[in-house]
């Protein structure tokens, strides 16, 4: 049933892409949230999927890639007969570094390095679904409080004063990490690096 009327995907994996894979997106009726509808997936993966929550997943038919946030086999008889998922579409793609921490041998000044901690990170970026508004208590006015949250696999090994740099440019700073809102993804506090 997957392979007549599933869509094909490949798991990215370090060592490299495992194929052969299958799933039913399930459509999400949720319009009137714009988050949900853009970046959650509901999805069925195959009794005997390889996929593990933090995976990376490429569809084939349409090349988006989306990280594996839930995966809870559905029993029956005491027999896994599938798999329901979530997945999170990712929306950029970039670099992890960290500050290496460097002497220049000449001048003996500290030096602005960095080190890759890993290349191809795909994540979620997205401004925080809670917490974002005004701040009204200033009396020079009102100052929108930045609240931009970046979701990534646990095995990227992202650590706060880690940067990331997406592939359009910009470099964000991990000020916080959040390890316990889903089993093998970090929500990482983020605000734009200007180190």
């Amino acid at each position: 049933m997957f392979q007549d009327y599933g869509s094909e995907f490949y798991i990215l994996r370090d060592a490299g892409p495992v194929s052969g894979e299958y799933l039913v997106v399930e459509l999400n009726a949720q319009v009137t949230k714009p988050f949900i509808r853009e970046h959650f997936r509901e999805v069925l993966f195959q009794y005997d999927t390889a996929v593990v929550t933090h995976d990376p997943l490429r569809f084939a038919a349409t090349q988006e890639v989306l990280i594996t946030v839930n995966v809870t086999p559905n029993l029956h008889a005491g027999v896994v007969v599938e798999n329901a998922g979530v997945l999170y579409k990712c929306n950029v793609s970039g670099e992890i570094t960290r500050p290496s921490g460097e002497r220049s041998a000449t001048t003996y000044q500290w030096e602005d390095s960095w080190a890759t901690i890993k290349s191809d990170a795909y994540a979620l970026l997205t401004q925080g679904l809670y917490g974002t508004d005004l701040d009204q208590e200033e009396d020079i006015g009102q100052l929108e409080v930045q609240n931009l949250r970046l979701y990534v696999p646990e095995s990227y090994g992202a650590r706060a004063l880690d940067r990331y740099s997406p592939t359009s440019g910009e470099n964000y700073k991990i000020e916080a990490i959040e390890k316990f809102r889903f089993p093998g993804i970090v929500v990482c506090q983020v605000a734009e690096d200007t180190r």
